[in-house]
């Protein structure tokens, strides 16, 4: 009895940690833009996001209008800011 319990804690621990990363495909990935990213109206969330540039940005929405707006393919290295910038701060 003991063991399953452990057991179904552990699955459900590792389902948790993996659902917080939300994107579970190959890194980089492309950023998921809409119409209104593209114009640049984004919401104000901040939800940073790696780019393949090196820079950190505020959300996905913000990387899809850098992208849009300088004709520029910059994809998602990973969630979060990027290593270089949060050591320079």
């Amino acid at each position: 009895m003991k063991l399953t319990i452990l057991v179904c804690t552990l699955v459900l621990l590792s389902l948790s940690v993996l659902s917080v990363t939300g994107h579970t495909g190959p890194w980089p990935r492309q950023a998921e833009c809409s119409e209104p990213s593209e114009r640049g109206m984004c919401a104000r969330i901040h939800e940073p996001v790696c780019g393949s540039d090196g820079k950190t940005y505020e959300n996905e929405c913000k990387l899809c209008y850098h992208n849009t707006k300088n004709k520029m393919d910059v994809k998602i290295l990973n969630e979060g800011q990027c290593p270089a910038e949060s050591s320079r701060r």
